[in-house]
């Protein structure tokens, strides 16, 4: 049995489980609110803007900061598939 990835799903566990999350959060004020979508390839996907504070150096983005969307974007990606 083969599982597709599913937007409903990814969507309804995301708002079940991460509400508070600081990187995709919808009730974190302060969070980045990164929205994630499934991709074509079986992912997940997503785009942000990174303010100022959150640079390491001019034009990068801070090594932590980094390390939390790809933490996130697993989570969502097994969201995306049913798990949480």
């Amino acid at each position: 049995m083969i599982i597709e990835p599913s937007e409903k799903t990814l969507n309804e566990l995301r708002r079940k489980y991460h509400v508070g999350c600081v990187a995709c959060g919808e009730g974190d004020p302060l969070g980045l609110q990164l929205e994630w979508g499934v991709s074509q390839v079986c992912g997940v996907e997503g785009r942000f803007f990174c303010p100022p504070v959150l640079r390491s150096y001019d034009g990068q983005i801070h090594g932590g900061v980094i390390a939390l969307i790809l933490d996130c974007a697993m989570t969502n990606c097994l969201f995306s598939y049913g798990l949480a």
